[in-house]
Formats: C-alpha cells, sequence, structure tokens
C-alpha cells in the first residue's frame, strides 16, 4: 500500500535572532516606557483638570460681573496663566523626552555600549547577549511586558529592558515572544495594537572594546549608601523646585486670594510649597538610612571601571549607568570619596579603593576633556 505524507508546513519558531536599536526606535521606547511609569501618564488628567479649572474661573469672573458689574481681573490672568502653563507643558514634555533620549543614546554610544546583540527565548526567561555581557530577565511577576505595533518590551525592576523592534522581528520571532510573555500575570501584560513585524536582519556591529584603565568593585557601608541616596534626592528635588514653586504659587492664588490682601496667598504658597517639601525631600532623605541598612550585600555593591571612553556602573543585576568623558561634567575630590556627576548622575568611589590618589587623579587628567 502506498502511503502518502502531508509535508510538514508549519513555520519553524526561531529559539534565538539577532537585534539591535537604532537611535529613533530608542525614542520610541524612551517615550512608551514614559506613558507608563513617568511624566505622560498624568499627562491628559492634568490638560483636563487644568481646562476645569479655567472654565471654573471663568465662570467665577462672569458670575460676579453679573451681581457686582465689576471684573476680577487677578482671577481672569490666573485662568489664563494656569491654561497657557498646562498647553506648554502639553507641548514641552514630548519635546523634553525626545532630546533626552536622543542625548543618552549618542552618549551610551560614545561610551562604547553596543545596542547589537542575540535574543533568547526559554521556558522561564529572555535574555539578550551583546559585547558586554547577558542581560536576563525572568517571565515571573515582577517584568512587565507590553506591546505595540513598533516593538515588544519586557521591563523588569533593577535591570535593562529588552527591546524587541519590528524591525528585527519575524511572524515566527512575535509568536515565540508571544507565547513566552504568556507566562506573565495578566496584570503584567500590556497590549496596545499588535506588533508590524518587518523581519530584517539587523547588520552585525563590530564593536571595539575599549581599554580598561581603573576598575573597581566598589562594597559600599550602609552609611556611604544612605548619604547617597540624600544626595540622590536633594538633587531631585532641587531640580524639580521651580516647578513645585510655580504649582503652589497656582494653587495659593487659587485658593488664598481674598480679593484684598496677599497675606493669605503667601500662606497658602508656603503651605503647599512645604507639603512638597516634606514628600519630595524630607520623606525620602529620612527613609534612605533605613533603605541603606535593609539593603542586602549585592545591592550596595557595583562595579565601577574607567576606559579611555568614559566611565561604567553596573551594579548586580547588570543595570548599568554609562557617560562618555565629553559628558562628564564635574570630577570632585571629596574627604573620604572621588565624585564623578553628570547632571544628577552621581557616580561615588570611596577613597579606600584608590591605592594612589595621585596617579588616579592624572588617569582623570588624561582622558577628562571637561576639566573646569
Amino acid at each position: 500500500m502506498e502511503e502518502f505524507h502531508t509535508p510538514d508546513t508549519a513555520p519553524q519558531i526561531p529559539s534565538e535572532w539577532a537585534v539591535d536599536l537604532t537611535r529613533e526606535e530608542y525614542v520610541d521606547y524612551y517615550l512608551l516606557f514614559s506613558k507608563l511609569s513617568g511624566p505622560f501618564r498624568l499627562r491628559h488628567i492634568q490638560l483636563i483638570a487644568s481646562a476645569v479649572m479655567f472654565v471654573a474661573l471663568t465662570a467665577l469672573t462672569v458670575y460676579e460681573w453679573t451681581l457686582y458689574q465689576t471684573v476680577d481681573w487677578l482671577t481672569m490672568a490666573l485662568g489664563s496663566v494656569l491654561l497657557l502653563f498646562s498647553l506648554g507643558l502639553w507641548w514641552f514634555v514630548p519635546v523634553h523626552l525626545r532630546r533626552t533620549a536622543r542625548r543618552v543614546y549618542d552618549e551610551t554610544l560614545d561610551g562604547g555600549y553596543s545596542y547589537y546583540g542575540t535574543l533568547r527565548v526559554s521556558e522561564g526567561a529572555v535574555e539578550k547577549e551583546n559585547a558586554q555581557g547577558v542581560n536576563r530577565i525572568r517571565l515571573d511577576g515582577g517584568t512587565l511586558f507590553v506591546e505595540n505595533a513598533q516593538m515588544m518590551v519586557f521591563i523588569t525592576v533593577g535591570r535593562r529592558a529588552i527591546v524587541l523592534p519590528a524591525r528585527c522581528m519575524s511572524a515566527e520571532a512575535a509568536a515565540a515572544v508571544r507565547r513566552a510573555a504568556d507566562k506573565l500575570p495578566y496584570r503584567n501584560r500590556r497590549f496596545i495594537a499588535r506588533i508590524q513585524p518587518r523581519g530584517e536582519a539587523p547588520i552585525p556591529v563590530a564593536v571595539e572594546q575599549p581599554t580598561v584603565v581603573w576598575e573597581k568593585e566598589v562594597r559600599y557601608e550602609p552609611q556611604e549608601l544612605a548619604e547617597l541616596m540624600r544626595h540622590t534626592a536633594t538633587q531631585n528635588y532641587l531640580k524639580q523646585l521651580p516647578t513645585y514653586s510655580l504649582l503652589s504659587m497656582v494653587c495659593a492664588v487659587t485658593i488664598g486670594w481674598d480679593g484684598e490682601s496677599l497675606t493669605s496667598c503667601i500662606g497658602a504658597f508656603l503651605l503647599f510649597l512645604g507639603l512638597m517639601t516634606v514628600f519630595n525631600l524630607v520623606s525620602p532623605r529620612r527613609r534612605a538610612r533605613v533603605a541603606a541598612e535593609n539593603a542586602s550585600l549585592g545591592a550596595r555593591t557595583v562595579n565601577i571601571r574607567l576606559t579611555e571612553r568614559g566611565v561604567w556602573m553596573t551594579d548586580h543585576n547588570s543595570g548599568f549607568t554609562v557617560l562618555p568623558w565629553r559628558a562628564v561634567q564635574h570630577v570632585i575630590n571629596r574627604d573620604d570619596f572621588v565624585e564623578i556627576t553628570r547632571g544628577r548622575q552621581t557616580m561615588r568611589i570611596p577613597k579606600r579603593y584608590i591605592d594612589d590618589i595621585d596617579a588616579f587623579d592624572t588617569l582623570i587628567s588624561t582622558y577628562w576633556k571637561n576639566k573646569k
């Protein structure tokens, strides 16, 4: 009897494939992440609340005109300023985020990082291996999966996100990733739109590893970590202080203005600014000591590496910060540590890890071009 075999036409699902990330794809990811946990989250609510406040102040002005035939110009001006401020934020926030994302991407490349790597999907994890090592994200309750038309993203606290742009995805690869993501709890999956795979193979990038000129594994003592956390909280507060002050002023005039005296406005302004200071400065600084004392040894350990191209700091979860030398703003010789900063980013190297401070200073002077 003749046997007939049906050919297996099912597409082969890959277990690994090459991926990378372009500058604009990184910008798209940065904006997506901001919508999930950044300033984009409350963007629509902020605009609606401002519009409602403007309408309410306008209605109050009309009501006062109807009763007294007088116009409260301060109320009208306040409503206009509030609306203009909201419209300005609506325009400024995405522009600022895109500019920041492009800068971060460029500086990361300048520091010697490569976004090209191999993506592997297994039963319990997804991982991306590149020239700097392996970033492994477990498929458990601590991981968030997001899919839209442009990309698939795995995000977990304390690790680098794994971003899979549609350009590097085939339909079969997308199916493999989606099947892996199905292992996550339902609440950990965000489906915005189905990805539109383009199936382009990224061009392999030959990355020349920069020469390491100094490297130490640094273990912060609890008090050192607490002080660093307090410093970070202070820097974040100072950066946001103009915004806090403006919001406090708007709230103070809206609630405290009685049409005659500014005393109540001043009191309300100090109250609102004080509350914001407590929540955004005092509380984080007070929590720093307890958080540092409860931190594990791994959480207090980082690898700091100086190369000919920049400064790297990698934590125990393979999260990293990289600053090319051109981006470093200050290198400060403190009493007990050397501080390397760019904006709010701070790397501290305790002096007990520096064998020869003069030789270390000479090394910094050799590569740092932004010397003050």
